[in-house]
């Protein structure tokens, strides 16, 4: 959230602020369809590329943009990435292309608000990488000075950026692949139901 309230804090004329809002929380949106194809579906190079070029993105980019959700945005285990490519989708579908839109935004938080929910029901209650992995078990009986403490002795191998290896045994330790499955059915009820209704 920081980078993106940055933009208007920063002395920026409004409309570069707003566009350089809307084009940050576009990227990420789309970071994360991204890495629900390529970690749920399989794509390959090809199937990423066409996803990219669909949105008028080049290879090239559509390459360098594909893996950024992972561990919880960059390995810092906070929103999971299943969520934030659930947002990322949200966004494509019913974000705000003009100026302030209030209606608009109702409709895209909704949405947004809407799919989290549906991913508590199948998480335990969280959307936060930390909390799904078990990283930080029993931080809702501690008063917030245990909390910060017990977050600032999480591993900092759990939370370099040094990604571990993608192995069958990695996979079978965490619950990634089956919210990744679940985030994309959720996805599918949810825009299939948008359609529908539009």
């Amino acid at each position: 959230y920081a980078e993106l309230y940055s933009y208007a804090l920063a002395g920026f004329d409004e409309t570069l602020a707003k566009f350089c809002q809307d084009n940050m929380t576009t990227i990420l949106s789309l970071y994360g369809l991204t890495e629900i194809g390529i970690h749920y579906t399989g794509w390959d190079e090809k199937n990423t590329t066409k996803f990219w070029g669909d949105y008028g993105i080049d290879e090239k980019t559509a390459l360098k943009i594909s893996a950024s959700f992972g561990g919880g945005m960059g390995r810092m285990r906070e929103v999971c990435g299943c969520m934030s490519a659930m947002a990322l989708v949200a966004g494509l579908e019913s974000g705000c292309t003009t100026d302030y839109n209030p209606k608009g935004k109702e409709k895209n938080y909704e949405m947004v608000q809407h799919l989290a929910k549906e991913f508590k029901k199948i998480s335990g209650g969280s959307i936060v990488c930390r909390e799904l992995l078990g990283l930080d078990k029993n931080m809702k009986e501690l008063n917030e000075n245990e909390k910060q403490a017990t977050l600032d002795n999480i591993s900092e191998s759990m939370t370099s950026p040094i990604p571990s290896e993608r192995t069958q045994e990695y996979y079978k330790k965490r619950p990634c692949i089956q919210l990744i499955r679940a985030a994309c059915e959720i996805l599918e009820r949810q825009i299939g139901r948008e359609k529908i209704e539009n």
